[in-house]
């Protein structure tokens, strides 16, 4: 633009040149010495071709000048005219669209009309200071709105200001930031979250095992240990939202009874909901669900403290489980609550490929992807003055097999750290089975070269070989026990082979229930 300016002007120029020529001419010929003759015949010649050759170069220059303005007005960038004293002489069409005012309004203005104040002064300042070329920094208008921008000066007339609105795209450059710094914090928060789960994996069995001898155990400490047991919860719920939200696992699904899920979800969470109260209904009361059981636990313990959040104190939570489409619908009804419409919004979206933003609520993020990877899906409704989140999940259960009393078996322990394998190994034998324990996966693959076991416990990160490098090499020497490596890890770990896995930290119900469940791959 700032070239055809240059040649528009440059052409002028020759015109007014030629017009002085002809005029000099013209003077010639009146002169009475030389008003006859070859010599007037001559100049009237050369005046009329001038004259041709400025019609010709004026029709050029309106050309370039339509041309010009063509450019000017269809440009996808705003631009400003600017004369020598700082005041808008014209503008083009995607200027007017860009400030919301007509061509009349802007002209003989100044920049603190159009810009914020902090901007138009820092932008004036660069054009008086001689100032060409593309800023390095934004510009903003007044309602928040962020432009890039160009100076190009015109000698003695002024500048033209070339200006983009850059808001969206700062708008993503932001989000990708804000993305990359909670991808940080997410990875920061796994390892945190896995150094923190060994010990409270042992401070848990331990307390489990206390419980288990209450004779042994002091009154007064003894009337501790659920205030213990609680909080040592609440750090385990909060270390797998993070480790969930920073590494999504994969769900690892058995049937479930709904109603134990829900009653376990509400007692885990006992002391988060105890300024509401909550009602349990569901129907058929056997109702059972395909789902990973961790993962169901964090789902409803989510939203069961999200709708505590929106609900007024001494309001009511009522959660209802039914069959619904070959799967279960569960609906979480908070009293007196009301959504949002950003998260109702949010949530009537496409569920595929998506995540919840977590500033709306990380427990309804963590519902929602679980939701998704389960095969279902989350939504939520204001009816009837109640905030209700709805979740289906496929695969109802219609015909559950009775499992078979649980049998004694033999059971291989490794894990580096004594404490644990005595808290693995304590709550084992509390069903009878035998334990051996190892601190390595060497000791264990000599130890089952040796006897025979019915299953292996081994941790993911053990010195030297790991977990399943270990069962993987169990998986080829004694094809009996395959499928029969437990893994377990503080970590949120999602195992490349068929390998069963339990988070720590875990209960013994959940060890105990794990194994009944493979005892039909035993070794007999």
């Amino acid at each position: 633009m700032a070239d055809a300016l240059a040649r528009v002007a440059a052409l002028e120029a020759e015109l007014a040149a030629a017009h002085r020529t002809i005029e000099v001419l013209m003077d010639r010929v009146e002169r009475p010495v030389i008003a006859a003759g070859a010599d007037r015949f001559a100049l009237h010649k050369t005046i009329a071709g001038l004259q041709d050759e400025v019609r010709q170069r004026t029709r050029a220059i309106e050309q370039i000048a339509g041309h010009y303005r063509a450019l000017y007005d269809q440009s996808p960038d705003a631009v400003l005219t600017i004369d020598p004293d700082s005041r808008i002489s014209d503008c083009n069409r995607t200027a007017e669209r860009l400030f919301g005012r007509r061509r009349e309004e802007v002209q003989g203005g100044t920049l603190s009309a159009l810009l914020d104040p902090a901007s138009a002064a820092a932008l004036t300042t660069l054009l008086w200071s001689g100032f060409t070329g593309s800023g390095e920094s934004a510009i903003a208008l007044a309602d928040g709105r962020r432009l890039s921008f160009a100076v190009a000066a015109r000698p003695d007339e002024g500048w033209l200001i070339v200006m983009r609105d850059i808001t969206r795209s700062h708008q993503l450059d932001q989000e990708t930031l804000h993305e990359r710094r909670l991808a940080s914090v997410g990875r920061l928060a796994a390892s945190v979250a896995a150094e923190i789960n060994n010990p409270l994996a042992v401070i848990q069995g331990r307390l489990e095992l206390m419980e288990a001898q209450p004779g042994a155990v002091p009154t007064a400490v003894l009337r501790q240990l659920p205030i213990i047991r609680e909080q040592c919860g609440r750090i385990s719920g909060l270390m797998r939202n993070l480790q969930t939200f920073a590494v999504p696992p994969s769900p690892r699904r058995q049937w479930l009874s709904v109603a134990a899920a829900l009653a376990e979800a509400v007692d885990s969470g006992s002391s988060r909901l105890r300024l509401v109260s909550v009602q349990i209904d569901v129907s058929p009361s056997d109702l059972q669900v395909r789902a990973d059981p961790d993962l169901l636990s964090q789902l409803l313990g989510g939203l069961l403290r999200q709708s505590k959040e929106g609900s007024p104190p001494g309001s009511h939570l009522r959660v209802t489980a039914r069959p619904a489409e070959g799967g279960v619908r569960l609906s979480v009804h908070a009293e007196g609550g009301v959504l949002r419409e950003e998260l109702l919004a949010e949530l009537r979206s496409p569920y595929c490929g998506r995540q919840v933003d977590p500033a709306l609520g990380l427990h309804l993020a963590i519902a929602w992807a679980i939701a998704q990877d389960h095969g279902g899906w989350l939504t939520a409704e204001n009816d009837g003055g109640s905030a209700i989140f709805h979740v289906y999940l496929p695969d109802l259960a219609a015909d559950v097999p009775v499992a078979d009393p649980p049998r004694r078996l033999s059971v291989l322990v490794v894990d580096d750290d004594q404490l644990l394998c005595d808290a693995v190994g304590w709550m084992l034998s509390t069903e009878g089975h035998r334990i051996v324990t190892v601190e390595s996966g060497e000791e264990a693959l000599e130890r089952l070269a040796l006897g025979n076991f019915d299953l292996v416990v081994t941790d993911y990160r053990l010195p030297g070989m790991d977990g399943e490098a270990l069962a993987r090499i169990i998986d080829q020497r004694w094809p009996a026990l395959s499928g029969r490596t437990v893994l377990t890890s503080g970590l949120l770990h999602t195992p490349k082979g068929p390998w069963p896995y339990l988070q720590k930290p875990f209960t013994s119900a959940q060890l105990l229930g794990l194994v009944r469940s493979l005892e039909g791959r035993s070794s007999g």
